[in-house]
């Protein structure tokens, strides 16, 4: 059985109903990585660019992604969301160190900037990134 993260599940399950032109703003600052040569591109973006690291089997990490929407629905001008499953790219979670789930990083111009272990809600997370609140 293929298992999906649930933001892919989510962007085809949406893609699927015809609604692509109706998807809330988070769908489209919210990505899972789906290849690791897409990583390079998708930090050296210009601007806020956060890393999610975590794994599907993860509690803290599925208690973390709600949190995560609400910031990017709330910043969709500020921020980009790239969510790495450290399973599926082990090479990557060896590359910056994660040692525990979840992970966030913080990219600005493709240098990385601040991390961040475990679970935080949204509130915490924008401003650690500087965002003021959500909500």
């Amino acid at each position: 059985m293929l298992r999906m993260p649930f933001f892919l599940i989510a962007v085809l399950m949406s893609a699927a109903a015809g609604a692509a032109a109706a998807d809330p703003p988070e769908a489209a600052r919210i990505a899972p990585l789906v290849a690791a040569a897409d990583f390079e591109r998708a930090i050296a973006s210009k601007g806020l660019v956060v890393v999610d690291f975590s794994a599907t089997w993860c509690g803290p990490c599925r208690m973390l992604a709600p949190e995560l929407e609400a910031v990017a629905r709330d910043h969709p001008d500020s921020v980009r969301i790239v969510t790495v499953d450290v399973d599926r790219f082990p090479e990557l979670a060896a590359r910056f160190k994660v040692t525990a789930l979840p992970t966030l990083m913080s990219f600005r111009d493709g240098q990385p900037v601040s991390q961040l272990l475990g679970f935080h809600d949204a509130d915490a997370l924008a401003k650690w990134l500087g965002l003021g609140t959500t909500g």
